[in-house]
């Protein structure tokens, strides 16, 4: 358990610039975070990072392709490639079960 008795989520989001792909991947990676991770106990950090902007971080975090999701915390570390659009696959890939949230919502419900 992390700050304050909260199971803590931590991803890194890399884009380049704003295209439709990076938006997506965006807007699905805070879909599922809010869906999946936003129950009581639950805390999560998301940081985007354009490359672009900010080629360096890029490059230290070995990103060949983006959008490129890192979980860093809890262990191990974990990455996907790819606009998130399969929140069924991006959770199996996490390794995100029910039984491993303290408190959140049903991951059987269809996603709109």
């Amino acid at each position: 358990m992390g700050e304050h008795g909260k199971f803590k989520y931590r991803f890194l989001l890399y884009v380049t610039g704003r295209t439709p792909r990076s938006l997506r991947a965006c807007a699905n990676l805070r879909h599922i975070c809010e869906q999946y991770l936003g129950g009581e106990g639950i805390a999560y950090e998301l940081s985007l990072i354009d490359i672009l902007e900010h080629p360096e971080l890029a490059e230290t975090a070995h990103i060949l392709a983006t959008p490129a999701m890192i979980r860093t915390a809890p262990p191990p570390v974990c990455r996907i490639i790819g606009d998130l659009s399969d929140a069924a696959k991006v959770l199996a890939a996490l390794g995100i079960l029910d039984s491993d949230l303290p408190s959140g919502p049903s991951h059987k419900e269809n996603m709109p």
